[in-house]
């Protein structure tokens, strides 16, 4: 049967439930949509309260202190190298002929020879001119590589029209590890003078 306007009442009915359906849906996506902005806008809040409040701990608490470094030590100095070294050389010298042996400056040359106890194992011999001590230290004035002979190394020193005068020498002898060892004259001490005399 058709009510006044021409509806049957089944679909009237289904009319209505259409409606509610389609009413219910959109309260529902609007309600969520509302608890979700909210659920953000506090997580947010949570967030920029958390931050600010870092932000106040750092400042109150003032820059971060470094502490002192301490300088390092000055390196050890080593009697057997006459020089600052940790590791003296493994090849030994000894000056050849007496300390304090005259040359009379008329001669063209003086020899300033060693004897080392490994030729093997020597990379160079140096001949410095002074000794060393606590305000200076002697100059270089030669370099041998190889020794004359057998275990002898040798510096032939120009010494022709040379000042009269007592010279120092200090002669210094590497290993292959580029260590080294002040050469030794016969008594013991670590560089021989030499007397150059007008003939």
């Amino acid at each position: 049967m058709k009510n006044s306007k021409g509806f049957s009442a089944i679909e009237t009915l289904l009319i209505v439930v259409i409606v509610g359906i389609i009413g219910g849906t959109g309260w529902y996506v609007l309600h969520a949509k509302n608890n979700a902005d909210k659920n953000l806008n506090e997580a947010v809040k949570t967030n920029l309260k958390a931050s600010a409040k870092e932000l106040s701990k750092s400042a109150s608490s003032g820059p971060a202190t470094q502490s002192p470094v301490s300088p390092a030590p000055p390196p050890a100095t080593n009697s057997q190298t006459g020089g600052v070294s940790n590791t003296p050389g493994k090849v030994s010298g000894v000056f050849v002929g007496p300390n304090n042996n005259s040359w009379p400056n008329a001669q063209t040359t003086a020899y300033i020879g060693l004897n080392v106890s490994d030729a093997s194992q020597v990379s160079k011999v140096e001949w410095y001119l002074g000794k060393y001590t606590a305000a200076a230290k002697p100059t270089l004035q030669h370099t041998e590589t190889s020794p004359r002979v057998g275990t002898l190394y040798q510096y032939d020193w120009p010494i022709k029209d040379l000042a009269k005068g007592t010279y120092h020498w200090t002669a210094r002898v590497y290993d292959k590890d580029g260590n080294y060892q002040l050469v030794k004259n016969t008594d013991g001490g670590d560089y021989v003078d030499m007397l150059v005399k007008s003939q």
